[in-house]
């Protein structure tokens, strides 16, 4: 698992232990009765839907958008705020294909949590197919999502 990956899941499971921490304590203490302890007091409990405080798993995928077809576009990736993916490098592997080399973490302390960095992509020259394909390679050399512009 490189870095990237492992901070990208850490800090979903922090995301996930903070929604079930919050549900936890919004649900209210002890076993039914009234506060006097006399069970024949009690009303009917209503329960309220728990709040959402984190978007599914599956919305973490990176994604892109064209800004201007054919020229440039945007990528979406998820992960700490304060040490987020960036791409070091757009190299082209065919007319309708490119790769985005993705830099070396930081190497600093990074916030647990997990939000959307959004960079605009320019096209090499070079770059027409469609639709395009867009491998996004982690730094050591894996490929961590292949993506589509159409």
């Amino acid at each position: 698992m490189d870095i990237t990956t492992g901070r990208m899941r850490a800090a979903m499971i922090a995301a996930a232990s903070v929604a079930l921490l919050v549900t936890g304590c919004a649900s209210g203490g002890g076993a039914g009765g009234s506060l006097d302890g006399n069970p024949e007091e009690t009303a009917p409990a209503e329960t309220a839907p728990a709040p959402e405080t984190s978007a599914p798993v599956d919305d973490f995928e990176p994604s892109v958008a064209w800004l201007e077809e054919g020229a440039s576009f945007e990528l979406t990736t998820y992960g700490s705020s304060s040490c987020p993916a960036e791409v070091a490098e757009v190299l082209l592997d065919a007319p309708d294909r490119v790769t985005l080399q993705l830099a070396p973490p930081s190497d600093g302390m990074c916030t647990m949590d997990m939000a959307p960095t959004t960079q605009t992509i320019e096209l090499p020259e070079g770059a027409d197919g469609r639709p395009l394909g867009i491998a996004l390679r982690a730094d050591d050399g894996t490929v961590a999502a292949d993506l589509t512009l159409d």
